[in-house]
Order: C-alpha cells, then structure tokens, then sequence
C-alpha cells in the first residue's frame, strides 16, 4: 500500500530529529493538577522517539523512546499516534 510505503519512510525520517515524534505514556504529569484531565494528552508525560524499527513481517512499525517506552503499529497509524501530542 502506498499510504503506508510513504509513512513508513516518514516514520525513519522524523526519528532522526529530535522531538518530532513523542510516545505518550501512561504516566501522569505533575504539572497537570491534582485532577488531571484523562482524556486531554497534556495530563501526560510524553517521551521523545529516538528509534524506529520496521516494518515486521506483518507491516507493522515499531518505535522505541530511550526511555525504554515503545509503541508498535501499521505505519499510517502509528505515525498518527506518535504526532497526537501536537493537537493538544
């Protein structure tokens, strides 16, 4: 599939820069208030994507924070995901 051909060369190209992709955890941050929003991603500490690996066998991508968070799915899809911390 095209779309997911070209996510998946855009999900390697922004890897390499810095903060251009954040993995968001599940992890509360404290500056969101005693009462964090869990549906807002900025109650959230997000980590900047350091690696992709991919696609697998099955197309799926991988991406990896030096934390040790990772995220995995179809290139289109995780590409989306992995730039959601832009429309909070």
């Amino acid at each position: 599939m095209a779309e997911d051909d070209a996510a998946v060369a855009e999900l390697h190209e922004l890897a390499k820069t810095p903060g251009a992709l954040k993995i968001i955890t599940n992890q509360v941050n404290p500056e969101a208030g005693e009462n964090p929003d869990p549906y807002k991603i900025a109650s959230f500490i997000w980590h900047d994507v350091v690696q992709v690996v991919g696609p697998d066998d099955k197309g799926r991508c991988t991406a990896f924070s030096a934390e040790g968070d990772w995220t995995a799915g179809y290139p289109s899809a995780l590409l989306a995901r992995l730039q959601q911390w832009q429309g909070d």
